[in-house]
């Protein structure tokens, strides 16, 4: 539960702070009694270029960080993950943004950082306060023109959470977020796939939506609290009405009410985000849950070793295989006539090709309902393993293997529908002298007898580990013309966890890796391989592994112990794993709460689809 607070910027009020404080009060009343004084009332006054709290990492676009690493390396407070948000950009025109404009924007930027670095130096303590719960807001609206919108107008719902609409208008956090990801999108969209990029904008953008929304309601239902004072203080450090680093009285004083109403509005909802991002992002491991899973890393191992590859199952036993099961590979070219609506006309089409055998082709076309009617009903050349998948009745598909060259079978009930075949030409067995036959077989028993693959290579493992144990793994290994690869050193942990991080997935955990194979690829997932090469003794061979495609002889040559200096970037992996996990967390408690209405595809399909 979240403890009533404020959220304050804690700095020491000067006269001149106090003087514009009280200007922003003016408006606060205007605000709260509806007053529409001053201004033009054409309605809520919308920047082009507004800031956008990021919600999971996962979503992030690429390039969308140029900002944030600016703010971070001068910055240098990682402890309050700075890192989670970033600062777009955005173009007022959907996909229409131009190259002079995107740099302007760029231009800003980098001057606003200028200016908040000097900030930082003059009053560091102070800095690490506001950038908590003011990087969401740092360049929200500096620099950039205000256009009005009518609110009253334009305006589309695309959902609800907890009553609050998710509703897209010109200005709002939706339009923002949809203008951020399709500037990323522009140079991939052609004619053929714009609806599909359209959809992905969108959609990505609600659900960024979504996530801010609920964020911002559940933090108030909680009991947090934003104070007039904190917003107050925030438009005037961070606020449009900056000159020169200042705040400027006579920019405050041109802006309309309906302008200012506008921003006071989003700082506030700023302000409660950031607070949530702060929450979201604070360590949620203890310190001896983080010490813990250093621990588990801090020995690592490195071995050497050799791989059977299914692959390497001899022809000769792929051929004796196909001889011993020659039925299964037997080859029948057939034609099929497919009738779902019902077996009295499945009749009817059969009595006809009983008297005109010759218009299979033209009633396959006409009256068959499968994917073969366009070409006549011909199927091609199947083996009878591939028919057992099609004919589920072992007598008839026997019949249907039983048919000569011009033959018709009867009638065949499939599930619920009715099949007449044709044999176009007459059965013929896999010929085990021809290397496309072996590679037939090869295929099926890769597929659907991989046991019998596994028990032979197995036994050829063992008995190189038996030679191996007596001669030495690498004489073994040359007199048996097999390769010998060697492991980086990696701790024996179970699962690959990862997080996300800027663009790439980065592993908790060095996995094993061997640049020249792959036979040790899901190792980690591989429980019983794990604790067999764990439980190896210096230089001791294992029994034969089966580890995906391969069987394998793991040998122990050498393990180390990782210091806690090095161990420290595992510890800070751990924690942003920890933070991404609170965050997939709390939106799946979103979109499985009943507060939360989602009606994007239906409104989604009818505003494009009249486009």
């Amino acid at each position: 539960m979240y403890a009533k607070l404020e959220v304050e910027a804690g700095r020491k009020k000067s006269a001149r702070l106090q003087k514009l404080r009280f200007l922003l009060r003016q408006e606060l009343q205007w605000k709260r009694t509806g007053g529409t004084g001053g201004g033009d009332g054409a309605g809520i006054v919308t920047p082009n270029m507004a800031v956008a709290a990021e919600s999971p990492p996962r979503r992030k676009a690429p390039g969308d960080a140029r900002i944030l690493f600016a703010l971070t390396e001068q910055g240098s407070h990682d402890n309050v993950c700075c890192q989670n948000f970033t600062a777009y950009f955005l173009p007022k025109e959907l996909l229409m943004a131009s190259r002079n404009q995107r740099r302007n924007h760029n231009k800003h930027a980098n001057e606003n950082v200028e200016i908040l670095e000097k900030k930082r130096k003059s009053n560091p303590v102070m800095w690490v306060i506001s950038i908590v719960i003011l990087v969401v807001i740092i360049v929200t609206f500096i620099g950039a023109p205000l256009a009005s919108n009518n609110s009253s107008s334009g305006n589309m719902v695309f959902g609800s959470y907890d009553g609050e609409e998710i509703v897209y208008y010109d200005g709002s956090f939706f339009s923002d977020q949809v203008n951020s990801i399709a500037d990323n999108y522009r140079d991939q969209m052609t004619d053929a796939n714009a609806y599909f990029i359209q959809f992905q904008v969108w959609r990505s953008a609600f659900d960024n939506t979504v996530y801010r929304t609920a964020a911002i309601k559940e933090l108030k239902n909680s009991g947090v609290i934003v104070s007039s004072n904190s917003v107050d203080e925030a438009i005037v450090l961070y606020g449009p009405y900056m000159e020169n680093g200042e705040f400027s009285e006579n920019l405050y004083a041109q802006s309309s009410n309906t302008e200012k109403k506008y921003i006071r509005d989003r700082f506030e909802e700023d302000l409660y985000y950031s607070r949530f991002a702060s929450d979201i992002n604070s360590n949620p491991i203890n310190l001896n849950e983080e010490k813990f899973l250093q621990e588990i890393a801090s020995v690592e191992k490195t071995f050497r070793y050799t791989a059977f590859p299914f692959s390497s199952f001899p022809d000769d036993k792929v051929a004796e295989y196909g001889s011993e099961n020659a039925d299964l590979f037997r080859s029948i070219v057939l034609s099929k006539i497919t009738v779902k609506s019902s077996e009295k006309d499945a009749e009817q089409i059969y009595e006809k090709l009983q008297d005109a055998p010759g218009m299979f082709t033209e009633l396959a076309k006409t009256q068959s309902s499968d994917p073969y009617a366009d070409k006549g009903g011909e199927m091609g050349s199947r083996y009878y393993y591939e028919m057992k998948n099609i004919i589920n009745n072992d007598e008839a598909l026997d019949e249907v293997f039983s048919l000569s060259t011009g033959e018709m079978s009867r009638i065949i009930e499939d599930d619920g529908s009715w099949v007449i075949y044709r044999c176009d030409k007459s059965p013929e067995y896999a010929d085990m002298t021809l290397a496309s036959d072996i590679a037939v077989v090869k295929d099926y028993m890769e597929l659907y007898a991989k046991g019998v693959i596994e028990d032979y290579l197995v036994e050829e493992a063992e008995n190189f580990a038996e030679f191996a144990r007596s001669e030495g793994f690498t004489e073994a290994a040359a007199d048996s013309a097999l390769n010998v690869h060697n492991t980086n050193a990696f701790p024996i942990i179970y699962g690959n966890p990862s997080v996300y991080y800027y663009n790439q997935n980065i592993p908790v955990y060095t996995q094993p890796s061997v640049a020249d194979d792959d036979s040790l690829n899901g190792a980690s997932s591989n429980e019983y391989f794990l604790k067999t090469i764990d439980n190896l003794a210096m230089d001791e061979i294992s029994e034969a592994l089966i580890l995906n495609d391969n069987v394998v002889i793991m040998q122990l040559v050498d393990s180390s112990e990782k210091s806690t200096d090095e161990l420290q970037s595992v510890g800070g992996l751990i924690s942003y794993a920890a933070q991404n996990w609170l965050g997939s967390q709390f939106e799946e408690f979103i979109y499985q709460s009943d507060k939360f209405e989602d009606n994007f595809a239906e409104v989604f399909s009818q505003i494009f689809s009249l486009n």
